[in-house]
């Protein structure tokens, strides 16, 4: 009886640990996308609550079934958040999928560089992730001439040449949506890979 508790309570932790990796992609996912699209970001966010908000009255109680409680505010928050990440994917993925194929090059003038201090991840044990090595992202800020703003990740080649007044051509296409999309070739940021990590990929 104890064994199979314990197996059960086994399975029961890797499920966990697997919805909470899924949730991440899933905004992960939406931060991606963002980046790539020029659009007002609390319009689509606000539009994706909207329906998550309404289907997690349609959900939470199969929420029950994994988190084993039964109220409903728990169930319900967090069918919201999941539902409100597939539906800002949706959005932005068909957005972007669908998208012209032909694109025009925009001007954009630089407002602001910056850089911000991330950290990677580091699995320790099977049950526990604690916080790795420091890395460095690096951002620039353009003003197009219509007016709006964007913020997007650069390498730190590309980055360190750059100055504030400087002018960038980015080609555009028009999303399935109606919301640009910002064409880039290439990796648009590169994530340094921890110390840890490096010691699956020797030769």
């Amino acid at each position: 009886m104890t064994t199979k508790r314990n197996s059960a309570d086994i399975k029961r932790s890797i499920l966990i640990v697997l919805v909470l990796f899924l949730a991440i992609a899933l905004w992960g996912m939406v931060i991606a996308f963002h980046g790539m699209t020029i659009d007002n970001l609390w319009i689509t966010l606000g539009a994706s609550t909207a329906i998550g908000l309404f289907s997690g009255f349609l959900f939470w109680q199969r929420w029950q079934r994994f988190t084993h409680i039964s109220h409903f505010i728990p169930n319900y928050a967090i069918s919201v958040i999941f539902m409100t990440a597939i539906i800002a994917d949706l959005f932005y993925g068909l957005n972007f999928a669908f998208a012209d194929k032909e694109s025009t090059t925009e001007s954009a003038t630089i407002e602001r560089l910056y850089s911000e201090t991330h950290h990677h991840t580091k699995r320790v044990s099977r049950r526990t992730v604690v916080q790795g090595e420091p890395y460095k992202m690096y951002y620039v800020e353009v003003r197009f001439r219509t007016g709006k703003k964007k913020t997007m990740t650069m390498p730190v080649r590309q980055w360190s040449k750059m100055h504030r007044g400087d002018t960038l051509q980015i080609k555009i296409s028009k999303g399935l949506l109606g919301m640009p999309v910002i064409r880039r070739s290439g990796c648009p940021v590169d994530v340094p890979r921890s110390s840890y990590s490096r010691q699956f990929y020797r030769h």
